[in-house]
């Protein structure tokens, strides 16, 4: 009957400078873990005076580039504060839980919910997918600059929004087959459900006016806060296995093709997946209406967008093994889902 529900501290405004002097007075020995770019754009933002912070650039979040920063400390610090995208908020993440201190994060686009989700994605040293890596007590508080975050290029708010859109779909299958086959649902799951619809809900309906708007308005705001908070909360609260389906399956699995993994962002990717996902499932309709948002707001439809189709054909089998050996795929046909080679095939190549 345990259960353990655990929050994100949040604060949003257009300039968090005054709110994070005031968080930051508390502490002395500060490290640091940022993009290069990222820290560049937000060091305005954050006053040092006073304080002794080391700072790590990271690109990569593995372990081998985890590990040679925990080697190279010398400080006992108090805090680890994290700024910039997914890549390094899921690295500062797992330093701060291997240092045992709180974190504070900066996010500096809204692409992902690594500011507020207590994991991190782990890559390997050609930064092809790993594993996740998952903390159960992280003290996190997240600390939201929306005139930062605005300057930001656009393609990773796109980018978000496809990620954001995913937890919703994702989550609802595998809720689907949970209740299919008599899975106990507890209350943070139940929680979960209330939540969840606001994934996609918020950016079917805002993000049009957010994208076109140049100035902060409260549709910017609404898909913001739909993909670093409530995406991380659900992530937070509902039950692992729920975290991810068969959109994620399918962004890791295209990721094997270097062009791909370079060439586009996770949530590009995961919307991608999403389609994949609704073809399986056999709903046609909301397939079709995905894909008219995705044109609207220039995201991906076919595999072909991502990288020539006969080089696709090339590898194709090696994809569809990997998207039926994750964790995902497995609970799935455990719990009855119809998920074949042929059927992956086909929603692929659609």
């Amino acid at each position: 009957m345990k259960e353990n529900i655990t929050f994100t501290n949040t604060y949003v405004d257009e300039d968090i400078s005054l709110a994070l002097k005031n968080k930051l007075k508390d502490y002395t020995n500060i490290l640091i873990i940022s993009g290069k770019t990222a820290y560049e754009k937000s060091k305005d933002k954050i006053d040092l005076r006073a304080k002794n912070a080391d700072i790590f650039y990271v690109k990569e979040c593995s372990y081998k580039i985890n590990n040679d920063i925990l080697s190279k400390l010398t400080c006992k610090y108090e805090l680890v504060l994290a700024i910039g995208g997914g890549k390094a908020l899921d690295c500062a993440k797992y330093i701060a839980n291997k240092l045992k201190v709180k974190i504070i994060s900066i996010p500096s686009i809204a692409a992902t919910c690594a500011a507020t989700s207590a994991l991190s994605v782990m890559y390997d040293d050609n930064g092809v997918f790993c594993d996740i890596v998952l903390y159960d007590d992280i003290d996190i508080e997240c600390f939201i600059d929306l005139s930062i975050i605005k300057n930001s290029p656009t393609r990773y708010l796109i980018a978000g929004i496809g990620d954001t859109i995913a937890k919703c779909y994702e989550f609802n299958l595998k809720y689907e087959y949970a209740i299919k086959n008599n899975e106990n649902i507890d209350y943070s799951n139940t929680l979960g459900k209330a939540c969840v619809s606001l994934c996609k809900d918020l950016n079917l309906n805002f993000a049009q006016k957010a994208l076109q708007d140049f100035n902060i308005n409260l549709e910017f705001k609404q898909v913001v806060m739909s993909i670093i908070l409530n995406t991380g909360l659900v992530s937070r609260i509902i039950k692992f296995d729920y975290n991810g389906a068969l959109a994620h399956a399918t962004c890791y699995a295209i990721s094997i093709f270097p062009e791909i993994e370079k060439n586009f962002l996770h949530g590009e990717l995961v919307a991608f997946g999403i389609l994949v996902q609704l073809l399986l499932e056999d709903k046609l309709e909301e397939y079709e209406k995905l894909c008219k948002f995705y044109k609207e707001i220039n995201l991906a439809c076919k595999i072909s967008d991502f990288i020539d189709i006969n080089k696709f054909k090339e590898k194709i089998n090696e994809v569809v093994d990997f998207i039926l050996n994750t964790s995902d795929a497995k609970y799935l046909i455990k719990a009855g889902f119809n998920l074949n080679e042929e059927r992956v095939k086909m929603a692929l190549l659609k």
